[in-house]
């Protein structure tokens, strides 16, 4: 049974009044009283409903973080930085999960909404879909920041990596490695990274004075099963690259299965590099080259830049980009003549 903050007095044999400046900390109470009232508290087992408090305080203690794709391994890695520095500041988590689907987004946001929230961290899925809670700014006043994509028309604070540079960095790598049949597995059009990191890899093969047939560009979902349709249509071209670069890890993944698939090896028939740079990326054979974007710095540059919003909300709006780096590993060389 619930404990009331009335049997906390009665037990203390102080006032209500009392017990509720003890338990939020909101004024001043002797030494004596705040000890009674902590006894009480420990005696009769307490635990205070943070919901409830959030209601009458206009606000919680809680941060709702959204996230796409809870099955991808690069997004546990953001919630967790951001998770970390919340801990230190005495707030909580709450994780939704939408599936890149915009309209299950969108109903999170409403919900989240009646909880009273301090803030909220998303990575959108959200393209320029009307009538979505994005759309108008921070939902509802809650202090709101978004995490490696931008959504389109947001306005507010925004942290993402480098996606363009890192589209760079790749094509420079192939070009560097004497490749000249180079392909990209993009991914979903509505994501902001998934553009710059195309927009940087093919500006980079174009202003090395490389064409990229639109065949060598092929449509990804961000996942395996995309990663596996997009790499055996390139593979099945009479004319097949020797170079692939896929838009994050898990399609990468599904290149290189989908080349063991048709009896050839990477490197030497076909190099690929990835993006994210997930921990297994560095126990596949071989090893697999690609670009590092820390989930963990992100997610916790995301929740520092809130906490600066929370306490200072007419702050104005920020963009941020987090430097990439290319790891070297084992997946490309030189193609074979």
């Amino acid at each position: 049974m619930n404990v009331t903050i009335k049997e906390i007095a009665k037990h203390a044999g102080v006032s209500v009044g009392s017990v509720s400046h003890v338990i939020n900390g909101s004024a001043g109470v002797g030494p004596d009283i705040k000890a009674r009232v902590e006894r009480a508290i420990a005696d009769l087992g307490y635990t205070p409903n943070p919901v409830a408090r959030g209601l009458r305080q206009q606000r919680t203690r809680m941060i709702a973080m959204i996230i796409p794709d809870i099955t991808n391994p690069y997004f546990p890695s953001v919630v967790r930085g951001a998770e970390d520095l919340a801990f230190e500041h005495g707030l909580q988590i709450v994780l939704c999960n939408t599936d890149n689907d915009p309209v299950k987004e969108a109903a999170y946001l409403r919900t989240m909404v009646s909880y009273s929230l301090s803030g909220l961290l998303i990575i959108p899925s959200v393209g320029d879909e009307q009538n979505h809670p994005l759309h108008d700014g921070r939902p509802s006043g809650i202090p709101t920041l978004c995490l490696d994509r931008k959504p389109m028309h947001w306005g507010g604070d925004v942290i993402v990596s480098d996606n363009a540079e890192g589209g760079r960095l790749v094509a420079r790598h192939f070009l560097q490695s004497r490749h000249t049949r180079i392909a990209i597995i993009r991914g979903p059009d509505q994501f902001s990274n998934a553009f710059d990191r195309q927009q940087g890899f093919l500006s980079e093969l174009t202003s090395s004075g490389l064409h990229t047939p639109d065949d060598y560009i092929e449509q990804g979902a961000f996942d395996i099963d995309g990663g596996r349709r997009a790499a055996q249509r390139l593979l099945s071209l009479s004319t097949p690259p020797t170079a692939i670069f896929a838009s994050n890890d898990l399609m990468a993944l599904d290149v290189l299965t989908a080349l063991e698939a048709r009896g050839l090896s990477c490197p030497n028939d076909v190099s690929v590099v990835g993006f994210d740079n997930l921990d297994v990326a560095a126990i596949t054979r071989p090893g697999l080259t690609t670009v590092d974007q820390s989930g963990y710095t992100l997610g916790r540059a995301g929740l520092s830049r809130l906490l600066a919003r929370m306490d200072a909300p007419d702050l104005a709006p920020e963009t941020l980009q987090l430097p990439v780096r290319l790891v070297h590993r084992g997946s490309v060389c030189p193609p074979q003549p």
